[in-house]
């Protein structure tokens, strides 16, 4: 299957998955569709990607990132097993990114510093984490960390920028799942945080997908 076509069956999906939360279906009734097109950015990756320690941190943190959506649609609320999913698959990304750059980045350091404080002290001031201050705050400095390291390896080249591009996208989505969920609940955010996602993941598998055509571009 070509990548195009993948491409399609993801953009499908999503609009599939959008008009059936806007006609008013249960989400959790919806979750095969949520599912897919990180699923297929994943076979992307497969196909498409070198082998290697990149790829294989890559695809670790797509396979968490689906664990952790299939956590938050059981009937239950599982925000906790999900939220814990999804940390993973961030530090996935990281030890992903450090395999390709170890370089300290200190402005991207000082951005993500800034970016994570910013966002506990809106969710502290304007929200009600409660017992949840604690786990959001864990969380928000791994995604702190991925953007870091994500800003460090796009110094290097296109497959870095493609990461960092999908880290910050990741980021973003996070945060707006954050706020709508502790600070001010707006249905019309659920497909700003879901589109925001679905490109972050696609951003990060083209990483990997990049990091392949260059590394064949230099033989």
């Amino acid at each position: 299957m070509k990548s195009t076509a993948r491409a399609q069956i993801a953009v499908l999906a999503a609009l599939m998955f959008c008009a059936g939360i806007a006609s008013g279906l249960d989400w959790r009734a919806l979750l095969l569709l949520k599912l897919v097109p990180v699923a297929a950015a994943l076979d992307w990756l497969r196909v498409a990607s070198e082998p290697g320690r990149y790829r294989w941190w890559i695809g670790l943190g797509l396979v968490l990132s689906l664990l952790g959506d299939a956590l938050l649609a059981l009937p239950q609320d599982r925000f906790i097993l999900g939220l814990v999913a999804f940390l993973c698959a961030h530090l996935a990304y990281v030890a992903g990114y450090f395999g390709r750059s170890c370089a300290f980045a200190a402005g991207w350091l000082a951005v993500a510093l800034l970016l994570v404080a910013s966002m506990l002290f809106t969710l502290n001031r304007f929200g009600e984490l409660g017992p949840m201050s604690l786990p959001v705050s864990v969380y928000a400095g791994v995604i702190g960390a991925m953007l870091w390291r994500a800003g460090a390896l796009s110094r290097l080249d296109r497959a870095g920028r493609w990461a960092l591009l999908g880290a910050a996208l990741f980021v973003a989505s996070d945060a707006v799942l954050a706020w709508n969920r502790f600070v001010a609940p707006d249905p019309a955010l659920r497909y700003v945080n879901i589109l925001l996602y679905w490109f972050g993941q696609w951003g990060i598998a083209a990483s990997a997908v990049e990091h392949r055509a260059q590394t064949a571009s230099r033989l």
